[in-house]
């Protein structure tokens, strides 16, 4: 089922708010389509700040930032929208990065019990907040930042700084 689909049959094709939500829905699907594919650089730290870089642009388009406003309102107050969007969008994008922060971990550029999903959730959480619930646009060196907060955090003990 396409998120239009969805949209139809939660909210009816006659619903007062059916344009709201398909302009949501196409508006999630871009989001998707348009997320890109995982880096693959010879280093973790390149590998992040695409993604991050990519992730930025995003972010800045506001669109997109009304787009996911909404669409996190419409999440809250749908839990099978939330079902669909979490399995069919959030599962599938923390996957991609998971094969990211895996080849770092394989090439030994974290350490070996670093939790890759709480990863995810630090390269993208401060990001959003920034960008969707304050509003404020993101800086390109957001994307460096963020890329080495990750890497200074989940790096090997034996390459730690130590204050």
């Amino acid at each position: 089922m396409v998120p239009n689909q969805i949209v139809v049959s939660r909210h009816g094709s006659d619903s007062g708010n059916f344009l709201a939500h398909r302009t949501l829905a196409v508006g999630w699907l871009l989001l998707f389509v348009t997320y890109g594919r995982p880096a693959a650089y010879a280093q973790l730290r390149s590998d992040l700040i695409e993604l991050q870089r990519h992730q930025v642009e995003l972010m800045n388009s506001p669109a997109s930032r009304r787009v996911t406003a909404g669409l996190v309102a419409d999440l809250a107050a749908d839990p099978d929208l939330s079902q669909i969007y979490v399995s069919q969008y959030l599962v599938p994008r923390r996957a991609a990065v998971a094969q990211i922060l895996q080849r770092g971990l394989d090439r030994g550029e974290l350490a070996a019990d670093a939790d890759l999903d709480f990863i995810y959730d630090l390269l993208l959480g401060p990001l959003f907040i920034r960008a969707v619930v304050w509003g404020q646009p993101l800086t390109p060196e957001a994307a460096e930042r963020s890329a080495e907060v990750v890497l200074a955090a989940f790096a090997p003990k034996s390459r730690r700084k130590t204050a």
